[in-house]
């Protein structure tokens, strides 16, 4: 009985090591940290058969400028291709995602396509305010243009908010704030799509959202959401959230995006999948960190990270 005690300890112990082996056990900020991506475009217009070249630079936490590279990939080659080194081709019309990646940080490009000089192509969302009290309401403008940049005004524009609990929106484009916290308002039209515009709702409210990547060979994605209401704040894994298993995995806020020097647990990771709540005791000030961390803790090894917004 005492061995096979014995072996079904060690197999657990080997079994924890392997999740973890084969990655350097840093701890400790390594000169600045990637903080965020800067890029060339936010959207951009082209003509069939027209290429782009597109560029991002990996700026640190003290706004230096990293030597780092990144990836890119498209999220519909039907539409656009990109290279390793950024350069769109358009193939058809239509509208994708160009993505950019470096190791911890990730960005995208609204790339819009089009066959027709004079067809619609962009749809750009003109409000300055972007802040709102729950009972206000907004009436949202947008300017539609075509891809020689003539201005279009006979056509039908919808509406659409990621968070409707938290912003309404009706046909005409007339904001109703519900809730406190954040929500993306999209107008489209003929297949095109505005760039999200972001409201928040509630003067002592913060919601701050970041996509997760993997660490050190791990893979870690999804949705994190970082909110404030009043004195309450929590972090929030959407049902798209995936991490790879492993030993002790905790959740950190940090502000650092690959370590967790000067962030606080925030409990060990409830489950590997789906939805998940982690709040914050009223002594930490939400503000302080910008970003949160799956943490194999016995071994001191981020698994991933995502930035808050």
């Amino acid at each position: 009985m005492k061995r096979n005690a014995y072996f079904s300890s060690l197999i657990v112990l080997l079994l924890g090591i392997s999740s973890c082996v084969g990655t350097d056990f840093v701890d400790e900020p390594l000169g600045p940290v990637p903080s965020r991506l800067e890029l060339s475009h936010a959207s951009l217009i082209l003509l069939e058969g027209e290429s782009q070249q597109l560029s991002a630079q990996v700026i640190a936490s003290d706004e230096s400028i990293l030597n780092a590279s990144v990836d890119w990939s498209s999220r519909d080659a039907a539409v656009a291709t990109v290279d390793p080194a950024g350069l769109v081709m358009a193939v058809a019309a239509g509208q994708t995602w160009i993505d950019v990646f470096s190791e911890t940080l990730e960005d995208s490009i609204l790339l819009t396509v089009s066959v027709d000089p004079e067809a619609l192509a962009s749809i750009t969302i003109t409000n300055s305010v972007n802040e709102l009290s729950i009972g206000d309401m907004l009436q949202l403008e947008v300017e539609l243009s075509a891809t020689n940049g003539t201005l279009l005004t006979d056509k039908v524009v919808t509406w659409a908010s990621t968070n409707p609990d938290i912003c309404s929106v009706d046909v005409n484009g007339l904001v109703t704030a519900l809730a406190n916290g954040m929500t993306q308002i999209t107008a489209s039209s003929e297949g095109v799509n505005s760039l999200p515009f972001n409201l928040m709702v509630g003067s002592d409210s913060m919601s701050r959202m970041g996509m997760f990547s993997g660490l050190n060979g791990y893979s870690v994605e999804g949705t994190a959401v970082l909110e404030r209401s009043g004195d309450q704040a929590k972090v929030v894994f959407n049902e798209d959230f995936r991490s790879q298993s492993g030993p002790g995995l905790y959740v950190y806020l940090s502000p650092n995006a690959n370590n967790v020097t000067g962030g606080i647990s925030l409990g060990e990771l409830k489950a590997t999948t789906g939805i998940q709540e982690y709040p914050l005791p009223s002594s930490v000030n939400p503000d302080d960190f910008d970003h949160v961390l799956v943490y194999c803790q016995p071994f001191r090894v981020p698994f991933g990270t995502a930035n808050f917004q």
